[in-house]
């Protein structure tokens, strides 16, 4: 039996922070991220969702492009007990509609290049409450990404998880 010392992927990457703290996690471009820093990120964008209801079970999809910002993302809604619901960035409107609705998500993180797909089917989505905007320029009525992470702690609110807990919501495209 292989024998895992931790109970969950939060513990995991914080246990990991805390142990190689300075150290560069992620480089993107000219941005070097220490394991500290990118935790800290997770956490401020965390403390966000939290602060918006988001919490065990509750669905959050990110339709971005593979950037630091989606990591943070997709992290975050793991450290606030949500499922995590990537986007594939190859869908059209249609196929995206589909997802949001059957997955009932309350919340979207999307990157501005893709906010024309969204606006083309917002109003068909019922069950969509919020939506991040990346971008240092956000459309009216889109909460900031960017301005989410410096209004909230770097330290994290004690949240339980457990093993059984979900973490990511995989769907398949149903026009394949």
């Amino acid at each position: 039996m292989i024998q895992v010392p931790f109970s969950n992927l939060r513990e995991m990457f914080e246990q990991k922070a805390a142990e190689f703290n300075r150290n560069i996690f992620l480089s993107f471009y000219d941005d070097d991220i220490s394991f500290s820093e990118f935790d800290r990120r997770v956490n401020r964008l965390a403390n966000a969702l939290l602060k918006l209801g988001i919490g065990k079970g509750d669905i959050v999809c990110v339709y971005a492009n593979n950037s630091p910002e989606t990591l943070v993302a997709h992290f975050a809604i793991v450290k606030t007990r949500a499922v995590s619901g990537p986007i594939n960035c190859w869908w059209q409107p249609p196929e995206i509609k589909y997802l949001l609705n059957d997955s009932q998500a309350k919340t979207l993180i999307v990157e501005s290049c893709y906010l024309s797909n969204i606006e083309h089917i917002r109003q068909d989505c019922p069950h969509l409450q919020t939506i991040i905007e990346i971008s240092d320029t956000p459309s009216p009525g889109r909460l900031n990404f960017h301005q989410l992470l410096e209004e909230n702690p770097p330290q994290l609110q004690p949240v339980e998880i457990s093993p059984e807990d979900e973490v990511e919501l995989q769907k398949l495209n149903e026009y394949w």
